[in-house]
């Protein structure tokens, strides 16, 4: 099985995934509230070592003619608690 961190030479190369970033936004789902917080804690007394169950992520980007395009995407997080907590 290889590696999972790559150190070869290759691995070191970026790739640009999206060109002209304007804005990048996490939001996080709170579901005792129904609404998405724009931060969240796993310290507070509030979420103590919990993690959100949803994470949005809102990426403005420049088009070709200076229009903005919004692109949003939702992913559903499996875990229940950050790593290293019982």
């Amino acid at each position: 099985m290889p590696p999972l961190l790559d150190k070869s030479e290759e691995a070191e190369k970026k790739q640009l995934l999206c060109p002209n970033v304007r804005s990048v936004k996490f939001e996080y789902y709170n579901t005792l509230m129904g609404a998405w917080d724009p931060e969240w804690s796993t310290e507070g007394v509030a979420r103590k070592n919990e993690l959100p169950k949803r994470v949005r992520v809102t990426v403005v980007a420049a088009l070709p003619d200076n229009k903005e395009q919004q692109f949003i995407g939702e992913a559903e997080i499996l875990l229940s608690k950050p790593f290293g907590v019982q």
